[in-house]
């Protein structure tokens, strides 16, 4: 079964940089749970969309530095971030 994602590539990267203020996206990258928080919706559709998105090869998966807000420790976790564009193609 084909999913579809309901939402463009430039759309999503719209909501998520507005969400991440300054930081670059490219060059930071993004959680599950921000993506959540920015766009509203729920984990299973942004878990479905990060998916195609890394199938298509626009996204790749990446450790993002994060500070916990219980312990105030930073720590590696898993984000995502749009695959650099080449010159070159």
């Amino acid at each position: 079964m084909e999913r579809q994602i309901d939402i463009t590539e430039a759309e999503l990267l719209d909501a998520l940089q507005e969400a991440r203020g300054d930081d670059d996206l490219a060059e930071s990258g993004v959680t599950s749970r921000e993506i959540q928080d920015s766009t509203g919706w729920g984990i299973k559709k942004v878990r479905v969309i990060l998916e195609e998105l890394i199938l298509a090869d626009a996204w790749e998966p990446v450790q993002v530095l994060r500070k916990s807000i219980l312990t105030g420790i930073t720590r590696p976790i898993a984000g995502y971030r749009p695959k650099a564009s080449d010159s070159t193609d």
